[in-house]
């Protein structure tokens, strides 16, 4: 409408030009709409409305952190930044002779210990046996009560004596074997096999000899075929209050979950001055995505259901307020202001001014 005008001004300026200094004007004619040119309109309707938030996040692979459960020094690499592997590969391995020699040694001493429990359990058993037939002796030879109760006193501080020692022993066998278990259950944990197949993207440049802890992120392996989303970290509050998630990349909108982050690898970030982050993986098999893409993160919250809406381009506005122009049955457009609420960028509720059904004029 406005280069109408503009136009129109231009042509009013060169009559009065050639017209020289006329006393008297002509009123400028009505406005008409350019013949065959129709207007684009939008009918104010029931809708599901909300604020969309958005994040900026970008298309990444899966990636899993390797690392031994145990400490330890290299004995073989077999691996490299940039290389390809297979599922079971191995990548590293630790030098395990310390836990078999140790594993030797504490066998060893559980059996040794074992034999002279026995024996100690042997001598115990035949002395209380002696015991009890000395005390048969003096029961039959018609001893004084005194040396009987004597007797009888003894053989039952020896039966005490062995009970007591087979507790103990028992006690420190079961101390022991716990140890020989523990070692035992780190033998064979001595490589690091990759998970999946996929790139390393990160090693820590080990060589044989090197000593390395338990739980330290040696290998980062990516699996480009599993793609997610990383950036901005959000709270799981955040997400679990979102009526819906997707990611836009390009002009296609992808439908995503939220992947839980683990607090200890949170505090561990943090604590590390670095910047956490949050993954969305792709609830469908993202067709024309590659990692590297930029994707707008959106969430829909705070939903009220059945407003009445219209699209935002058909709104204006000036010192008085919001208006919309509806469109009458003849054709005509009709300024009527208008309240608004919530918009999702596309779409802005109406709370007064129109009823559902109303044709709205569209902004091109």
């Amino acid at each position: 409408m406005r280069k109408k005008w503009k136009w129109v001004a231009l042509g009013l300026c060169a009559a009065l030009l050639l017209g020289g200094c006329a006393k008297e004007t002509a009123e400028a004619p009505e406005l008409l709409e350019p013949a065959g040119v129709e207007l684009d309109f939008a009918v104010a309707q029931r809708m599901d409305l909300g604020t969309v938030r958005q994040w900026d996040y970008s298309v990444v692979p899966y990636t899993e952190d390797l690392f031994f459960t145990l400490d330890g020094t290299i004995e073989g690499v077999y691996t490299h930044l940039g290389a390809d592997v297979k599922k079971g590969d191995v990548l590293l391995t630790l030098d395990e002779s310390a836990l078999l020699e140790e594993e030797e040694r504490l066998a060893g001493e559980i059996a040794y210990q074992a034999q002279l429990d026995a024996y100690d359990d042997r001598i115990a058993q035949i002395d209380i046996e002696l015991g009890r037939l000395a005390l048969a002796d003096l029961r039959a030879s018609g001893a004084d009560d005194a040396a009987i109760v004597k007797a009888q006193g003894d053989v039952e501080m020896q039966e005490l004596l062995l009970r007591q020692a087979r507790e103990e022993r028992s006690v420190a066998a079961a101390g022991k074997q716990a140890q020989l278990d523990a070692v035992r259950a780190k033998i064979g944990k001595n490589q690091l096999v990759a998970p999946f197949d996929g790139t390393v993207v990160s090693f820590a440049g080990l060589r044989e000899g090197y000593s390395v802890q338990a739980w330290d992120e040696l290998v980062t392996l990516a699996d480009p075929s599993r793609l997610s989303l990383s950036g901005p970290y959000l709270t799981e509050g955040t997400v679990t209050t979102a009526a819906k998630i997707w990611a836009r990349i390009g002009a296609t909108d992808y439908p995503v979950e939220y992947v839980p982050s683990d607090m200890g690898e949170y505090l561990t970030v943090v604590f590390a001055g670095g910047t956490p982050k949050s993954r969305f993986s792709f609830a469908v098999e993202p067709e024309g995505v590659s990692c590297g893409d930029f994707a707008a993160l959106c969430m829909l919250t705070g939903v009220r259901e059945g407003v009445l809406a219209i699209p935002i381009n058909a709104l204006y506005s000036d010192d008085a307020g919001r208006y919309v122009y509806r469109l009458e049955e003849d054709g005509s457009r009709v300024r009527v202001p208008v309240r608004t609420g919530i918009n999702n960028g596309l779409y802005m509720q109406i709370t007064e001014g129109l009823e559902e059904g109303d044709r709205v004029y569209v902004k091109e």
